[in-house]
């Protein structure tokens, strides 16, 4: 029995672009009736017609229809709430438009070729945002952020003491909040750690650079082993930063259709199937 089961786990990571597209029905389905509460009677009887269609005439997932669905489906989200939605959102809808191509042309060259250029344009354009931000490359945003307990949130019940120094610094901001801005009032936050401002400084800079070199490691070397290496570690480190569940999912399908590691790309399907678990729990930000 166990040989048996084995030997399915390795006849299902041999076939990637299976393997992925089912990953990503999966995420794409959690993601239209979990994240957002409007309209999702009407999400959730579309999505069940269009399964319906595809099971009945079809017989397979795998074909361009149900895709059309959900590129309708999350076109419909974007319009309605534009102002309100995540840049993953926009990631969705381009990787959508991405694999009904490929549905129509089998060209699978292709495909693996338009995900690379989005993940080194998304990549390569959030470095970019950062680097031309004073605030980021200052170390302000991340003195900020992590202070106040918005950054390595699951890390901060760890330690009692820097629950209470976050706790306070958010007192500090809310008295900070209720005064009049005309008055130009100040507060001074307490460091959870003795020299969080050179860290946060560092940090800011690390991050750009790690951005950058995924980013172009994608582009230029996709299927190299090292390159996944460090784009799992900056996924990790997104995730330990600001749980982007949504987010993250999307990145870790998107790597495993572009490596040929059977080990790392495991690696993306355990992560995938863990933050679509959390988009479905609404944890972290999807």
């Amino acid at each position: 029995m166990k040989g048996t089961i084995l030997k399915a786990i390795n006849l299902t990571f041999q076939d990637k672009e299976r393997l992925g597209a089912n990953l990503f029905f999966l995420f794409s389905s959690v993601y239209l009736l979990f994240s957002y509460g409007d309209h999702s009677r009407v999400k959730t009887f579309a999505l069940t017609l269009a399964l319906t269609i595809t099971v009945v005439f079809f017989k397979q997932l795998r074909q361009p229809f149900v895709w059309y669905v959900f590129l309708a489906l999350f076109l419909l989200d974007l319009i309605i709430n534009y102002h309100t939605r995540a840049n993953h959102h926009f990631m969705l809808v381009y990787l959508t438009m991405a694999y009904i191509m490929y549905l129509n042309t089998r060209n699978i060259a292709t495909f693996t070729t338009n995900v690379k250029w989005l993940l080194f344009i998304l990549l390569f354009f959030a470095s970019v945002q950062k680097l031309m931000s004073s605030e980021f490359v200052s170390g302000n945003f991340y003195y900020y952020m992590i202070n106040t307990g918005k950054f390595f949130k699951p890390l901060a019940p760890l330690d009692q003491t820097v629950a209470v120094v976050i706790s306070n610094n958010n007192a500090l901001i809310e008295t900070l909040n209720h005064q009049d801005p005309n008055q130009y009032g100040t507060v001074s936050l307490n460091n959870i750690l003795p020299n969080i401002a050179s860290i946060s400084k560092w940090f800011a800079w690390a991050t750009i650079a790690l951005e950058f070199l995924a980013g172009l490691l994608i582009v230029r070397k996709p299927e190299y082993r090292f390159t996944h290496i460090i784009f799992v570690i900056l996924i990790l480190g997104i995730s330990a930063t600001r749980l982007e569940s949504g987010f993250l999912a999307l990145l870790c399908i998107s790597g495993h259709w572009l490596c040929n590691n059977t080990i790392i790309r495991k690696i993306y399907v355990v992560l995938t199937v863990i933050f679509t678990a959390l988009t479905i729990s609404q944890l972290g930000f999807y």
